[in-house]
């Protein structure tokens, strides 16, 4: 998993940067107020004791954030996505509450793991009462990154085209299903709406940590 490399460091570089001002501390030839309580603290086999406590406590939760980060990476870009019984059951509620539309489903067949993905699309989406047509064909739209939302005929959509997109865009978004692409062309043909089913991501940027602050110590957290 890509990591940036000063980010991955961390945990090493505070381990060395405590070690360097504890030794300064202790060999320096000058005295603060604080130094002989410091010394005093840091020779208590009970403050040894707490201090090592809190450090494994540290490490310990430190691990389990960043174990905790890498499987959210291997289920978004290494598990196959697959549209599990929540979400279907979410979809299916949502669009049966509002009026039957059509809808095409377009996946790539020679990417196995996004077709299949398509396959479930189609069939949690034809459970709410939609007509959905299931498609491979080399026409545009063509699948890219990730799921896209395409309208064909955008300029001759009604108000009931708007209101049943919305529809199944609320069912999408209930059930979390991200649709990060959205595209529209103004053919002569009538209103077609499409879901497109492209390769899942596979670069992942470096990612802003997000900062989780324990007393002193903080922990980066990973999205």
């Amino acid at each position: 998993m890509a990591r940036s490399q000063a980010t991955s460091n961390d945990p090493i570089f505070a381990v060395l940067i405590g070690v360097l001002v504890g030794w300064a501390i202790i060999t320096l030839p000058f005295r603060f107020w604080w130094h002989e309580p410091f010394l005093q603290i840091i020779h208590d086999g009970h403050w040894q004791v707490a201090i090592l406590a809190l450090a494994f406590f540290y490490a310990a939760l430190y691990s389990v954030v960043y174990v905790r980060s890498l499987r959210r990476d291997f289920d978004a870009y290494i598990k196959p996505r697959t549209v599990t019984r929540n979400q279907a059951e979410r979809i299916k509620r949502i669009l049966r509450a509002g009026t039957p539309h059509k809808i095409t489903v377009k996946a790539d067949p020679h990417d196995r793991e996004a077709f299949e993905y398509g396959v479930q699309l189609r069939n949690a989406i034809s459970a709410g009462g939609w007509e959905v047509e299931l498609i491979t064909s080399k026409d545009p739209p063509h699948p890219s990154d990730a799921l896209s939302m395409h309208e064909d005929g955008f300029q001759k959509r009604t108000k009931e085209d708007d209101e049943r997109r919305n529809v199944w865009k609320k069912a999408m978004d209930k059930a979390k299903v991200e649709i990060p692409g959205m595209s529209a062309s103004n053919g002569d043909e009538p209103y077609k709406l499409y879901l497109v089913v492209g390769r899942r991501p596979i670069d992942i940027r470096p990612k802003t940590p997000r900062v989780i602050w324990i007393g002193p110590w903080q922990l980066r957290r990973f999205y």
